[in-house]
């Protein structure tokens, strides 16, 4: 005759909660990606460029790394101290990788327009003469940069235009 198990027949398989379910799954995936570094670092330590490091970059990896990187606001030198590679080697890998490359720029989107909304209120509504500056110097560099250019044409003995660019710097701020 069947019997309907119980919670208290401790002959039944045990049933996994939500969490433990979640756990399992997560650990699953861990070691997923725990297998295709080992994968990575053996194809890395096999593809010797000549002089210098291996190249270390995983098309799956460092550009959805880098998404998330910088859009916490981070930059190029403190990337590439998290991955453990020279400053250098980011530049090339945004010049020689376009969805690297794609993923930087699409990743420091969000941060820049908030300090740019930052910096604009600062600018027109708290009247922050600093903000103000910073502001027209990028915006109107031409108008408002802290040098001046004064251009004089002039004809020499044959009656042909010789010119001149006098360019007036302010001083440095002596302490």
């Amino acid at each position: 005759m069947d019997r309907q198990r119980d919670k208290n027949d401790f002959n039944a398989p045990p049933q996994e909660t939500r969490r433990e379910l979640e756990v399992r799954k997560l650990k699953e995936q861990l070691k997923t990606i725990q297998l295709k570094n080992e994968l990575l670092e053996k194809s890395v330590s096999k593809n010797k460029r000549g002089p210098g490091q291996p190249e270390k970059y995983s098309e799956q990896f460092h550009p959805m790394l880098a998404q998330l990187f910088y859009a916490q606001g981070g930059i190029d030198e403190d990337f590439a101290k998290y991955i453990g590679v020279s400053v250098p080697t980011i530049h090339t890998w945004k010049k020689k990788h376009e969805e690297f490359a794609n993923a930087v720029s699409e990743g420091k989107l969000n941060p820049d327009k908030k300090v740019e909304a930052a910096l604009y209120k600062s600018a027109v509504e708290d009247g922050s003469n600093t903000a103000q500056i910073f502001w027209l110097k990028n915006r109107r560099p031409q108008e408002w940069r802290d040098k001046t250019e004064t251009q004089v044409t002039t004809l020499d003995e044959n009656g042909e235009e010789t010119g001149f660019c006098f360019v007036d710097a302010p001083e440095p701020n002596e302490k």
